[in-house]
């Protein structure tokens, strides 16, 4: 598994204790961006504390974060999502970047469209070796799990409630205005 912070770490101790009770029940393959996004000097003492490797997800954003991330020995792993980086052929040329430096990648985009999820899964298919998070998931609504694949994706349908609120807003501003 990947543990991911999505930069909410508060610090090396946290981490590690973290890191230790995760690996009672599970292997860990990567901690994901722990620490804000630019904070390379923080990611990098944690990279030399830790034996699995540090990944930068939202910390990645251009060939130039890729130097730095480089630079500071940040992290052995980065997360490329084609959105984040402004499309598939900047995400295809960083990730044969990092090939080339050493650094091992792999394509994210939870929430893009199943349209865009089969498409970032060819992406990650054709020239990525580590484990891309493009599967189908399983969807809670509820109080239940209910896998709903819709061309590798997944859907979730409004909670009627939800939509009435929506509606009575849409009608009382229609009617104020």
């Amino acid at each position: 598994m990947i543990v991911d912070y999505n930069c909410s770490a508060t610090s090396d101790g946290e981490v590690l204790t973290q890191l230790e009770l995760i690996r009672r029940v599970a292997t860990v393959a990567a901690i994901e961006q722990p620490y804000k996004v630019g904070n390379f000097i923080d990611h990098a003492r944690l990279a030399a504390l830790i034996d699995v490797p540090v990944s930068i997800d939202e910390g990645l954003r251009s060939a130039r974060d890729l130097t730095h991330i480089v630079n500071c020995a940040a992290a052995s792993m980065i997360c490329v999502k084609p959105a984040r980086v402004g499309g598939l052929a900047n995400a295809r040329t960083l990730i044969d970047r990092a090939r080339d430096l050493g650094i091992a990648a792999y394509v994210g985009g939870f929430f893009e469209s199943p349209f865009a999820r089969s498409v970032h899964r060819s992406l990650a298919e054709s020239c990525v070796n580590e484990p891309s998070d493009l599967s189908v998931v399983d969807v809670r609504r509820n109080d239940e799990v209910e896998s709903t694949p819709v061309n590798l994706s997944f859907g979730i349908e409004p909670a009627g409630v939800m939509l009435a609120s929506a509606q009575r807003l849409s009608v009382l501003s229609v009617s104020e205005s």
